[in-house]
Formats: C-alpha cells, structure tokens, sequence
C-alpha cells in the first residue's frame, strides 16, 4: 500500500485524497459539504500533528476541488486550532 500519490510530480497523502474523492463521488452537485468536512479533517487529523506533505495535500485540495461554504468555515476554524 503506497502512503501518497504523485500528481505533477509533487507527493500528496494518498489518504486524505481518497477521502476528497470518496465525498463528492456520484453524490450532489460535487461541492464538499460541511458532513464531508468532518470526514476530512478526521482523515488530516489521524496523527494530531500535520506534515509537511498534508499541507500540500490541504493546498491541493483547496485549489482543486469545490466547498459550501459551510465547509470552509469548519475547515478554517480547525486549521486556526493546528
């Protein structure tokens, strides 16, 4: 089992990616909802220490992939606890 996936040459962390992946899958408009959050954060979360690579994984995912904006307020609050 590899730990991350290689998109344009840059290492993710592969969990995190499929969580992403698995929330918007075949459900809704495709928007990360603030349920989907939850799961998200649980998945940076799994260690209680970010790394170098999940801040890269959270970057990525930021830029790449569609939130309510319920979503975003969860995920910035838990990042301004990190």
């Amino acid at each position: 089992m590899t730990y991350y996936e290689i998109i344009d040459g840059v290492r993710y962390d592969k969990g995190i990616l499929d969580a992403v992946k698995e929330c918007i899958k075949g459900r809704g408009d495709g928007r990360i909802s603030n349920e989907d959050m939850q799961n998200i954060i649980t998945s940076i979360n799994d260690r209680k220490k970010i790394t170098k690579i999940e801040y890269l994984t959270i970057f990525y995912i930021l830029q790449n992939f569609n939130f309510t904006g319920k979503a975003l307020d969860i995920f910035a609050e838990f990042m301004s606890k990190q």
